[in-house]
């Protein structure tokens, strides 16, 4: 068999979803499934190809180069898109004789690149949906003309009917997609994986990031990773340092990188928050460093997120033995389970106040940090390693074998 997984953000392009799906096509690959990996070419931050994935018996890829675009700007983006998405048919209309499924990456402008794939190649298609679309910008304020978001909606039970199964990611988007009519057997929910052979914790003594960046391990240490996008709620963030700056020991780091970088960090300046501290986006291969010497993760997201979307840096933190402390709507299947089995901490955003000095308290008890994290390494165990969820994958891929 021989797997297209089609994607839309490269590997050179930094982004919370390139270390699923390199972990992916390796594990298909160990699997004997053959690959061809098509993709685009934007930023050049990274190589196009991961070592790991280079000269792999069985692997082969088209690389597509399309120009960045400002994400701030909606419009700009879904034209890019579609740009994109004929672009790259002429790289998989040479290879339609040798694919047999494939696996096409959650993107705005997947539907174009569905009609295109079932007018000329005629295989199923697997829809890896990440981010339900355009609910979720809808709900965000990514998108905000109502017309748009409803030709937009009519757009994507195209791409339903076209995908022969969708993979969702949650309990939460599952239960979206429902609600839009689509048929539950066409579902399957395949978390947001972390690797089982190289996320781990990482002691204070080995920490590479500690050390690069000679970090002060004696504070409390709440972290953000990550992208800083529509989903990423950083004006949360910048309300509860503001509520805390008072307290010496405690500091927010934030890690990454994204639309809403400059804003951020302008408005970090302008209300002289000294207890926020930026460093940048860090690679994959210190992915585990990263999420092991924080004391606590903090995740804002945006209204809307969770029913449409998942942090997948979750289970990389279950992984590294770290809680997190979640900020999100109360009416979920993921707020309930978090706050219920104590794998984490789940608040809602309308009382910053609470959450302010629910944090203090966290902060000050040791023992049931250390409790929460380790039901979450559980829990992550039993739900979310790359082996039982891409096994899943695979025996997917195997019963839509023409």
């Amino acid at each position: 068999m021989r797997v297209m997984y089609f994607g839309f953000e490269g590997f050179d392009n930094p982004n919370g979803n390139n270390h699923l799906i390199i972990k992916m096509i390796d594990f298909l690959l160990e699997n004997n499934v053959l690959v061809y990996y098509l993709s685009s070419h934007t930023t050049g931050e990274n190589p196009d190809i991961p070592n790991i994935l280079k000269n792999r018996k069985g692997f082969s890829y088209d690389i597509v180069h399309r120009r960045p675009v400002n994400k701030k700007t909606f419009i700009s983006r879904y034209l890019n898109g579609i740009y994109y998405a004929f672009k790259s048919s002429k790289y998989w209309y040479k290879e339609r004789q040798n694919i047999d499924i494939v696996i096409l990456q959650s993107r705005p402008t997947a539907v174009i690149s569905a009609i295109l794939l079932k007018l000329f190649l005629r295989k199923p298609i697997v829809f890896n949906y990440y981010d339900i679309f355009p609910n979720g910008p809808y709900q965000y304020g990514a998108i905000q003309n109502e017309l748009i978001y409803r030709i937009l909606k009519f757009l994507q039970k195209i791409l339903y009917y076209l995908s022969d199964k969708i993979l969702v990611i949650s309990e939460d988007t599952r239960q979206t997609l429902i609600n839009e009519g689509v048929p539950t057997e066409k579902m399957e929910i395949i978390r947001n994986w972390y690797n089982d052979t190289q996320i781990k914790t990482v002691s204070i003594e080995e920490n590479r990031f500690i050390k690069k960046f000679n970090i002060n391990t004696n504070k409390f240490i709440l972290q953000y990773a990550g992208n800083y996008g529509f989903t990423f709620n950083y004006k949360c963030i910048l309300d509860i340092a503001e509520r805390l700056k008072q307290n010496n020991e405690i500091e927010f780091h934030m890690i990454g990188t994204g639309t809403f970088e400059k804003d951020f960090k302008r408005e970090v300046k302008k209300r002289r928050l000294l207890n926020i501290k930026f460093y940048p986006w860090q690679s994959l291969d210190i992915i585990s460093d990263v999420y092991s010497y924080c004391d606590m993760e903090i995740i804002p997201l945006s209204k809307g997120v969770i029913s449409t979307s998942y942090p997948s840096k979750c289970s990389l933190l279950m992984a590294c033995k770290k809680p997190f402390f979640c900020i999100t709507e109360d009416n979920s299947y993921f707020y309930e389970v978090i706050n219920q089995k104590q794998i984490g901490f789940c608040a809602p955003v309308n009382n910053l106040d609470m959450i302010s000095k629910k944090i203090l308290e966290i902060s000050k008890n040791k023992e049931l940090l250390k409790k929460v994290a380790n039901n979450a390494y559980e829990y992550g165990k039993e739900y979310y390693s790359s082996e039982k969820n891409l096994n899943k994958l695979l025996k997917t891929i195997y019963e839509l074998e023409v």
